[in-house]
């Protein structure tokens, strides 16, 4: 039974981290991108901050 609980918490645990990993590097996408382009409007706009980085390929991540 000792098992089954820890096995939760890790899970629960996993589970947060990832959601506020993705909420950091959201921001971090977020912030650079404005920098570079003053309005930062839709996914579009996030992906022409990346382009310096992945080229032609920054529309997909």
């Amino acid at each position: 039974m000792e098992l089954v609980n820890k096995l939760k918490v890790a899970r629960f645990e996993s589970f947060f981290s990832i959601i506020i990993g993705g909420l950091v590097s959201l921001s971090i996408i977020i912030t650079a991108a404005s920098v570079n382009n003053k309005d930062v409007n839709g996914v579009i706009d996030l992906a022409k901050g990346l382009e310096p980085l992945y080229g032609n390929f920054a529309i997909y991540f």
